[in-house]
C-alpha cells in the first residue's frame, strides 16, 4: 500500500471488460457519519499509485503527497471534507497512457492489461457510478471535479470540455496539449512532434486519425466548440517560459488564451514563476486548487 489513509479498489469494468484498480480517500467524519455526503474530487496522471507515492519522483523527498497537503488546508480550516478518487489511466507498468479516450486503435497497444481500450466509457459508465452508489459523495456533476498533472492535465481539462454537465470544476498543472492548427481548428498542427511520438499510436490511430483527435484534444476543442467552457470554474497553472522545453509553459498559455477566447475565466494565475515539471510542483498546485474546487462543489 502506497498510503495507509487511502483505500485500494479492484473494480470489474464492463466498459474495459477487465478488472481495473483506483485508490480512494474517504475523511473520517464522512465515514463514521452515515447521513453525511461530501464533495468528490477525481485526481488523473497516469498509474492510479502517482498522486499518492511518496517517491513518485525525488521532489517529494519520500514524506509527502497530496493527501498531506489536503490535511493541512483542512487543518487549516481553508477547505472541507471531501472524497479524493484516484483513477489508473493507463497499462499495467504505466508504459502505455490511454489519455482517459476510448482508444482508436487499442490492437496497437497490444497489451491485455488496457481491455477493450474504452476508458472514458470506464470513466463514466463504471468509475463515477461505483463512486456514487459505495461511497459517501454528493450525487451529480454539481459536486464532482477533476485535476491532473502533465497528462493527467489533459485528461482532466479533456473530459471537462467533452461531459461539462459531469463537473462542476477543473484543474491542471503544467498540462500537455497537442497544438491547435491556426488554419483548420479541426486538425492538430502540423508541426507538433510531441502529437506524432509512437506512445500516442493506439491513442489516434496509424495513420493518425486527424478528425478524431481534434475531438479529444483541449486546444482543439476549444475552437471547434468552447461555449460550454463558461459553465466551469478553471484552475489552471504550468511552468514559466525561462522552463521550457522541460515544462509545458507554451501549450499551457494557449489553453489560457483559447478559455479567454470563449468567455472563461481561470481563477489560478496560469503561469507559476520558478515552477518545474514536478510532483512537489504538482501538490502545490493542489494547495492553491483544492480550496477553489471545494468552494464550488460542496
Amino acid at each position: 500500500m502506497y498510503d495507509e489513509r487511502v483505500e485500494r479498489v479492484d473494480l470489474f469494468s464492463n466498459a474495459l471488460g477487465i478488472t481495473r484498480t483506483f485508490y480512494i480517500y474517504v475523511p473520517l467524519e464522512a465515514r463514521s457519519d452515515e447521513n453525511l455526503r461530501v464533495p468528490s474530487l477525481y485526481l488523473f496522471r497516469g498509474h492510479e499509485r502517482e498522486w499518492i507515492n511518496k517517491n513518485e519522483d525525488g521532489t517529494r523527498g519520500g514524506n509527502r503527497n497530496v493527501l498531506d497537503v489536503y490535511e493541512e488546508l483542512r487543518c487549516q480550516n481553508r477547505i472541507g471534507p471531501m472524497v479524493l478518487v484516484f483513477p489508473g489511466m493507463t497499462n499495467a507498468n504505466d508504459a502505455v497512457h490511454s489519455l482517459g479516450i476510448n482508444l482508436h486503435a487499442p490492437e496497437l497497444a497490444a497489451d491485455p492489461t488496457l481491455g477493450s481500450g474504452r476508458f472514458e466509457d470506464f470513466i463514466y459508465r463504471d468509475l463515477i457510478p461505483y463512486v456514487e452508489t459505495h461511497y459517501p459523495v454528493l450525487f451529480g456533476g454539481a459536486h464532482r471535479s477533476l485535476d491532473g498533472f502533465s497528462l493527467g492535465g489533459f485528461i482532466s481539462v479533456n473530459q471537462a470540455l467533452r461531459h461539462p454537465n459531469e463537473w462542476a470544476s477543473v484543474g491542471a498543472y503544467d498540462g500537455l496539449f497537442f497544438w491547435d492548427d491556426p488554419e483548420n481548428a479541426e486538425i492538430i498542427a502540423a508541426r507538433d512532434s510531441v502529437f506524432e511520438r509512437s506512445l500516442f499510436d493506439a491513442n489516434f490511430g496509424v495513420p493518425r486519425d486527424h478528425t478524431f483527435a481534434a475531438q479529444h484534444n483541449p486546444l482543439t476543442l476549444l475552437r471547434i466548440d468552447g461555449a460550454q467552457a463558461s459553465k466551469l470554474q478553471w484552475l489552471i497553472e504550468y511552468g514559466p517560459e525561462s522552463a521550457e522545453p522541460n515544462v509545458n509553459y507554451y501549450r499551457g498559455a494557449r489553453l489560457d488564451e483559447l478559455l479567454r477566447e470563449v468567455g472563461a475565466h481561470n481563477r489560478l494565475s496560469g503561469v507559476v514563476p520558478n515552477a518545474n515539471h514536478s510532483w512537489q510542483m504538482a501538490d502545490e498546485h493542489m494547495r492553491r486548487s483544492l480550496p477553489y474546487h471545494y468552494q464550488q462543489t460542496q
